[in-house]
């Protein structure tokens, strides 16, 4: 009775231990797990904060440059400026409205619109989004294999290089990750306690995702895929899925409005398709040598007789030119398409080579140098992904996890893939190896199951 009482006693100091539920051993994981994840978050906060700060004198370029000019103008005027594209002073949807909403959000709250520190408080803004998207990391690994699995995510995630720069560039990346990563983890939520509530939030998320990026749209279906149970046609699975679908569109609604209003047209989201597929879909860059099938502004021909019409032509009505034109081009060169999927298939593996990201690192506002440590971090990260396949970490998981990273690609390798374009994908490849180490630990007698069973 004694040893009983004493090592009840015990047992109370050491606070909680990890639920039996997940079949992982707790020798491995830390007695206060929640010190421990506020150590990793505030290592994720200082690396970002720190690689801001170590930079002097940003000033916004290409796409970030664009995305600031929108968010003053929300900030100081409160709607979107005239487009760059079209009739100069016509309306603009180019750039899909969440980031712009966000950073524009930021300035209001700061007072910094009219002043050029706001640069400096659109980049802590992404960083901190980073810092979310690290916890939402180890949230989606502890709901598929456990609290073990979950501080490895977070800690690889904390100091992966490319998302640790990302952070450095006021881009939309950063939203659209943490946007992504919050609507899987409500979704897989949902599935674990089957509460509705779950169902909205993964909506809500879901909504402002493709709000965020054009491929962002990908994200709904595959999601809503996974909130549907068996059997398909019953009550219980489609109240649910309905559910989704229909906060989704509630969100995307008041955007498409707007446009409709602008444009007299139907523009759920965007207008740039069409500029950028004629981007990647030009004799110049078939033609290309050097760099096969790779993107470049498209002011060459057939384009080129449509960008004089701009000054008459509203933007909706340019895009939908430039997309019949990019449709003829492709039905012309069948095999063209193939190389682009090829050659672009290369570059999101950064196959050919660092040298390559050199041309966006500007954009994203690191040099040459730390490029390169990005990429080189990047090779890393896809041999431990694909060890961590043959090691078996990914079975008995929800086939619509996998889906996210699978089709996000495939919406890149036919248009264009840089690694920032890629960066949503790479969460998902943290997972992979955060579980397959776990594993292989497991395997040498370092955690029995550490990995745990998938829900």
């Amino acid at each position: 009775m004694a040893i009983d009482r004493a090592r009840d006693f015990l047992a109370r100091r050491r606070g909680p231990t990890a639920p039996a539920a997940d079949g992982e051993s707790t020798r491995l994981v830390p007695a206060n797990r929640t010190v421990a994840i506020a150590l990793i978050l505030g290592l994720a906060l200082i690396l970002r904060f720190g690689f801001i700060l170590s930079q002097d004198g940003y000033v916004p370029a290409g796409d970030a440059a664009d995305f600031d000019r929108h968010a003053v103008s929300l900030a100081t005027e409160g709607h979107y400026p005239s487009s760059q594209v079209g009739r100069p002073d016509g309306p603009t949807a180019f750039r899909p409205p969440g980031y712009p909403h966000a950073l524009a959000a930021v300035y209001a709250v700061t007072g910094t619109a009219d002043r050029t520190s706001r640069f400096e408080i659109g980049r802590l803004f992404s960083a901190l989004l980073g810092v979310v998207a690290v916890g939402l990391v180890g949230i989606i690994a502890w709901q598929l294999w456990g609290s073990l699995v979950a501080l490895v995510a977070m800690a690889l995630a904390a100091v992966y290089p490319p998302l640790v720069t990302i952070g450095s560039a006021m881009l939309s990346e950063p939203l659209m990750i943490a946007l992504l990563l919050g609507a899987l983890a409500a979704a897989l939520q949902y599935r674990r306690s089957a509460m509705l509530r779950w169902v909205l939030v993964a909506g809500l998320l879901a909504g402002a995702v493709a709000l965020t990026r054009t491929n962002g749209a990908l994200a709904v279906p595959i999601i809503a895929a996974g909130i549907w149970s068996r059997p398909v046609l019953s009550r219980a699975s489609l109240v649910p899925v309905a559910s989704f679908l229909a906060v989704t569109a509630l969100v995307m609604l008041p955007w498409t409005i707007r446009n409709a209003r602008a444009f007299d047209d139907l523009i759920p989201v965007s207008t740039q398709t069409g500029f950028t597929l004629a981007g990647t879909y030009n004799d110049v860059s078939r033609d290309d040598q050097v760099r096969p099938a790779a993107w470049r502004a498209p002011t060459m021909p057939p384009y080129a007789e449509l960008l004089e019409q701009e000054s008459s032509l509203d933007e909706a009505e340019l895009e939908r030119r430039f997309r019949s034109r990019v449709m003829e081009y492709a039905w012309e060169n069948p095999s063209y398409v193939l190389e682009v999927g090829y050659w672009n298939t290369l570059r999101l593996l950064g196959l050919e080579g660092p040298a390559l990201e050199h041309q966006a690192a500007p954009e994203t506002g690191i040099g040459n140098q730390t490029s390169d440590i990005d990429v080189y971090a990047f090779y890393l990260l896809a041999v431990g992904s694909l060890a961590a396949l043959l090691a078996g970490a990914a079975r008995r998981i929800p086939g619509f996890v996998w889906a996210l990273p699978v089709f996000l690609a495939l919406s890149l390798v036919f248009v264009i893939a840089y690694m920032r374009y890629r960066l949503p994908i790479d969460p998902f490849l943290i997972l992979l190896v955060a579980a397959g180490l776990v594993r292989v630990a497991a395997r040498f007698g370092w955690g029995a199951n550490a990995a745990g069973p998938a829900p």
